[in-house]
């Protein structure tokens, strides 16, 4: 109970807080279980908007080619989704995820080319090596040279 006032105890006996008040406005002053207004700590807006999409898609594409090499198209696919989750970021806002998203495409990109070039090369060799094995053992390669 409050000073100055008169009417029954609050449950809890003497001492006790009096329940909360509710107001009449309930965009002011909250709801009724809220009582007493707003958080204090909202979850902040969007900054990115539309590009977070295509910025994380880039990035989890560009994280994919790395250990995927040998499929370039998680690079090339990475690399298209950062650019775009960039150019469709508003001005003066940071987006880390298309900057992440553009390095690791790259490096798979990278990795990806590096790998197919040792294939080819591999295979070349093996080719290259039959071919003068072949020769040498004077079997006929019946046009295949």
């Amino acid at each position: 109970m409050y000073q100055n006032e008169s009417g029954p105890t609050p449950q809890g006996g003497p001492g006790a807080s009096a329940p909360p008040q509710y107001r009449s406005d309930p965009q002011q002053y909250g709801s009724p279980t809220q009582p007493y207004g707003p958080a204090p700590y909202a979850a902040p807006a969007n900054p990115l908007g539309e590009a977070q999409g295509f910025s994380i898609a880039g990035m989890v594409l560009g994280i994919i080619s790395i250990p995927l090499g040998t499929s370039i198209i998680f690079g090339i696919l990475g690399l298209v989704f950062s650019i775009m989750g960039e150019k469709r970021t508003p001005p003066g806002v940071k987006n880390s995820y298309a900057k992440a998203g553009k390095t690791c495409s790259i490096i798979g990109l990278a990795l990806g080319v590096l790998v197919w070039v040792f294939v080819i090369a591999l295979y070349a060799s093996l080719i290259a090596w039959a071919v003068s094995l072949a020769k040498s053992t004077g079997t006929n390669l019946n046009g295949y040279y």
